[in-house]
């Protein structure tokens, strides 16, 4: 039995046709086998950096394409086990030259740069990938078996934007708009005043997502691509998707990869930004998902205001993953104010309540003041973040009294963006 999650169209984006709420039906999690755990360490060895120029060049095969990657290619080792592929995703024959030059990359790093693409079809198979980072990328499809089947076991989305998990490539979308507005089924879009048309990738995407998923009663199949493979489990354990719409992207990934979502032990999400982070999925749908995650043994949740609806956040601790060992917890200063606040201190207090949890860091020091356009974060008044001090403390002696070690919450992604806030230098270590 699926879970019933909504696809809203985006206000700016869909209209006419298009269904006023789009409903996808996410296949269950059902039980699974316990989590894989451990990781090589490769943090002590040199990290190899190539510059490719990317897919947005007029031809692949003349020799100023393939050239600059081959010469940078001549002084690097082909065993080095790290890489970092900055300014764009390599392009179909760049790819096939990083494939043939190195024999094992075990951690790779893609840095999409200013095109914010995401060409990775071609990312070779034969890499035996335990580490994955793309940044960056907004409004493009992954066609990667190392994320659509799982291959890799730990994967971070870091600041990507309505990536996609299913359907067709950006460039595909574009095509056959164009198509359709040449047959007269669609009406070209123009900058007002002028002759320059315009493409709405988040419009074209959804609309997919609309023919897709637009019959509730039916029950969508996988994209071909994204089934499981007989014989092969999905080797994914750590997920991390680190800010813009970091939870509307998990909700996307469950329902094109569910498969893979499902045997993650240790999850980390981060959405602070104060902007509303779903657009393309329900919020409601969040509360549904989690306590499918039964494999889950960490979850590392930091979430600011970004939920449409007041109620969603005050009640998410009724919906935590049931078997969580580990939970780091960092949200904002209004939580300990709602009307439920009581509700999870007495919670955490309960040894019913995530019987198995161990270790809890719990920080609500997450503040905004109006910005220009949007909420901006900012430092919390003393006072503020006092009152929030003392909720938590509150919090951690139920968790206490029932042999859960109280922990300070550290975030590595900290001080790696000017939008990544630490948390505030202000809250205190908590005593175990």
């Amino acid at each position: 039995m699926g879970i019933p999650a909504e696809f809203p169209h985006s206000q700016s984006s869909l209209r006419g046709s298009v269904a006023n709420r789009l409903r996808l039906r996410i296949p269950t999690l059902g039980s699974l086998r316990p989590a894989i755990s451990g990781q090589p360490r490769l943090r002590c060895l040199s990290r190899l950096t190539v510059t490719v120029q990317g897919p947005e060049v007029e031809s692949e095969a003349t020799p100023d394409h393939r050239e600059p990657l081959l010469a940078q290619l001549r002084t690097l080792p082909r065993h080095a086990p790290l890489l970092t592929i900055q300014e764009d995703p390599p392009s179909d024959t760049e790819w096939a030259l990083l494939s043939d030059h190195f024999t094992g990359v075990r951690d790779l790093e893609i840095e999409t740069g200013f095109n914010e693409d995401l060409n990775d079809r071609k990312m070779p198979l034969h890499w035996p990938l335990d580490r994955l980072m793309i940044s960056g990328v907004c409004g493009e499809v992954t066609k990667s078996p190392h994320i659509l089947q799982g291959l890799v076991k730990h994967l971070i989305l870091y600041f990507t934007s309505e990536m996609r998990f299913e359907g067709p490539r950006s460039d595909e979308l574009s095509r056959a708009y164009q198509e359709a507005i040449d047959r007269g089924e669609a009406q070209a879009e123009y900058i007002p005043g002028s002759k320059i048309q315009l493409i709405n990738i988040t419009k074209l995407g959804q609309e997919w997502i609309a023919q897709k998923y637009g019959d509730s009663s039916a029950k969508a199949e996988l994209e071909p691509e994204n089934r499981p493979v007989e014989g092969q489990e999905s080797r994914l354990r750590t997920l991390e998707i680190i800010e813009n719409d970091a939870l509307d992207t998990f909700q996307r990934m469950c329902a094109a990869i569910p498969h893979v979502v499902e045997k993650v032990s240790t999850l980390n999400l981060r959405s602070t930004s104060g902007r509303p982070d779903f657009s393309w999925t329900e919020e409601r749908s969040f509360a549904k998902i989690l306590p499918q995650l039964t494999d889950l043994q960490t979850l590392k949740l930091s979430v600011g205001e970004v939920f449409h609806e007041e109620t969603t956040l005050p009640a998410l601790y009724t919906s935590l993953p049931p078997n969580i060992t580990t939970l780091h917890f960092r949200g904002p200063i209004s939580l300990c104010r709602s009307g439920r606040w009581e509700e999870w201190v007495t919670a955490f207090s309960v040894d019913t309540f995530l019987p198995k949890l161990q270790r809890l860091a719990f920080v609500l020091d997450i503040h905004y003041e109006e910005g220009k356009h949007n909420k901006e974060l900012a430092d919390a008044p003393e006072e503020d973040l006092l009152q929030a001090q003392a909720a938590c403390e509150r919090l951690y002696e139920g968790a206490r009294r029932r042999g859960i070690t109280i922990e300070p919450l550290l975030d590595e992604w900290a001080d790696k963006h000017v939008c990544v806030r630490p948390v505030d230098g202000r809250w205190p270590s908590p005593r175990p």
